[in-house]
């Protein structure tokens, strides 16, 4: 059986960013391509460095910069338990120059702990107590579920991004919704206004046509590449091609869902042609969530892929974000 455009189902359209789901080697797929959206943060000291001092990167992922500012370029992406040689530090805002496997470069402390003992961050939000609006002012920030970095991770914010501020800090941390789910950030991390919140890389998605290959972007850094099958028309912009285009995501939904139109099963339903009613959406699946043979198989339009694939696309996307699709 052949894939279909599953944009003609009729699918709930939602505007939250929904933590993906443990099936089909999910977490495993996430952890490889999407470490750079897992930021966690921590509490702790900032101790002064020696030179030929070690430390261990202390958090899901830490990026290696070429300067002293969350502007600089990236390196490398270092995850939790790295080692690192610390060549000097602390400097402003708490940065380390580091080395990391044979590169030099730049790591915030706050999330490094250090041979000598530490290693960490000390909060400073000045936005009071109040309900209000702020601003995450750090590449990626964590929605925990508790005051504290043992809680889980609900989602993860982006730069610049607003929250809204619920309470007065605990232990470092401020009560915060965000995208309709309520939890704990980081305030050290959190702006009360958006004017000191850089607004961070564009997050935007790229679809090869000519080789099927999709590719998810910050800015210019490429995160993750996946093949994906894709419709039947090769034409530039027939109703059943993967048109060629700038669009946006306008929609998400990721839970197992239905289509008449195919008469089939899809999760992770991110759409972005409107006309079309194309999308990245899962490979066909049955009732109960399995595969369908013929998932590699072109499509009505859409962009079908394995599951876990969809996934990734699907946590990386949030409504807004730029599509741009071409041979």
């Amino acid at each position: 059986m052949g894939q279909v455009c599953l944009g003609r189902a009729g699918l709930e359209v939602r505007s939250l960013w929904l933590p993906g789901r443990n099936r089909y080697g999910t977490k495993l797929a996430l952890a490889l391509g999407l470490t750079l959206l897992m930021l966690a943060t921590g509490i702790g000291f900032t101790p002064n460095a020696k030179a030929g001092e070690a430390a261990t990167v202390s958090t899901d992922a830490l990026y290696l910069r070429e300067d002293m500012g969350l502007w600089a370029g990236i390196s490398a992406t270092m995850v939790w338990g790295d080692r690192v040689d610390v060549l000097s530090g602390p400097h402003a805002g708490n940065w380390y120059e580091v080395r990391y496997n044979g590169v030099d470069g730049y790591a915030s402390g706050d999330f490094l702990s250090l041979d000598s003992g530490g290693g960490g961050q000390t909060a400073s939000w000045s936005g009071g107590g109040a309900t209000g609006t702020a601003w995450i002012n750090t590449d990626f920030l964590n929605l925990r579920t508790d005051a504290g970095s043992w809680a889980d991770v609900l989602t993860v914010g982006v730069q610049g991004e607003s929250v809204t501020t619920l309470g007065g800090e605990v232990g470092g941390y401020l009560p915060v919704e965000y995208q309709g789910q309520r939890g704990w950030m980081w305030a050290g991390y959190l702006a009360a206004s958006a004017s000191s919140a850089p607004a961070g890389p564009e997050r935007w998605i790229d679809v090869d046509r000519s080789s099927g290959i999709v590719t998810l972007y910050l800015g210019n850094e490429s995160q993750y590449s996946t093949w994906g099958a894709m419709g039947f028309d090769l034409s530039n912009d027939g109703y059943f091609a993967t048109a060629n285009g700038t669009f946006y995501v306008y929609s998400k939904n990721a839970g197992l869902t239905w289509t008449d139109w195919g008469k089939v099963y899809i999760t992770n339903w991110v759409a972005f042609d409107p006309y079309r009613q194309n999308g990245f959406h899962s490979y066909s699946l049955d009732a109960n969530g399995g595969d369908i043979p013929g998932g590699s198989n072109p499509t009505g339009g859409c962009i079908a892929l394995p599951e876990w694939a969809a996934d990734v696309i699907y946590q990386f996307a949030r409504v807004g974000t730029r599509v741009e699709v071409h041979w």
